[in-house]
C-alpha cells in the first residue's frame, strides 16, 4: 500500500511506498524537502451499518441511485435508456 503525500510547498499530491515512511525526501515537482508520514496501518470500513441486519437495503439504494443517474445522463445526451425490458 502507498502513502499519499501532499507537498506543503507546491501542493502537489503523490504517493510513495510504505518503506519510505518516517524519512525525508524532496518533492518531485518543486524539490521542497518533505517528511513522509508513517503508513497508517488501520483500515476503516464505511457504510457497515447499512448491512448490520444482514439485509441488502444499502446496496439496493445505491444501485437505484446509480441507475437513475445513468438514465438522466442518457436522456441529456439523447441516448436511449440503458435499462432492459424488465426495467433494470
Amino acid at each position: 500500500m502507498a502513502i499519499i503525500v501532499t507537498c506543503p510547498g507546491c501542493h502537489k499530491s503523490f504517493s510513495v511506498r510504505d518503506e519510505f515512511g518516517g524519512r525525508k525526501g524532496p518533492c518531485p515537482k518543486c524539490k521542497t524537502v518533505i517528511t513522509i508520514p508513517m503508513p497508517d496501518k488501520t483500515v476503516t470500513v464505511h457504510g457497515g451499518d447499512a448491512f448490520a441486519d444482514g439485509g441488502s437495503d444499502g446496496f439496493e439504494i445505491v444501485f437505484a441511485a446509480a441507475v437513475l443517474r445513468v438514465d438522466a445522463c442518457a436522456q441529456r445526451h439523447g441516448v436511449e435508456s440503458v435499462r432492459g425490458k424488465n426495467g433494470v
